[in-house]
């Protein structure tokens, strides 16, 4: 089985938590720009990344899981810090 890096992404951006789609042709994952974690998904050779859920700069969104028959994708979502600020005193 040969290994193959399917994201490039430079030391600000993250990318993780994969969950193939149930047909294999796609791949949903978590990707971190701007201090949040958004859902996107590609195809299985890593071509056609796609943005899907955009929940601003105050969430974000993780653990993307495709359903059985991979017609809906489920994820998680928390309130990001990394915007916040907190009250001084």
């Amino acid at each position: 089985m040969e290994v193959i890096r399917l994201t490039e992404t430079d030391i600000n951006v993250q990318a993780r938590q994969a969950d193939w789609s149930p047909d294999g042709t796609q791949i949903a994952y978590t990707l971190r720009r701007v201090g949040v974690f958004q859902i996107w998904v590609m195809t299985n050779s890593g071509q056609a990344q796609q943005q899907l859920v955009r929940s601003g700069s105050q969430l974000s969104d993780f653990l993307p899981a495709w359903s059985p028959d991979g017609t809906f994708l489920s994820f998680s979502q928390t309130e990001s810090f990394v915007n916040s600020h907190l009250p001084h005193g």
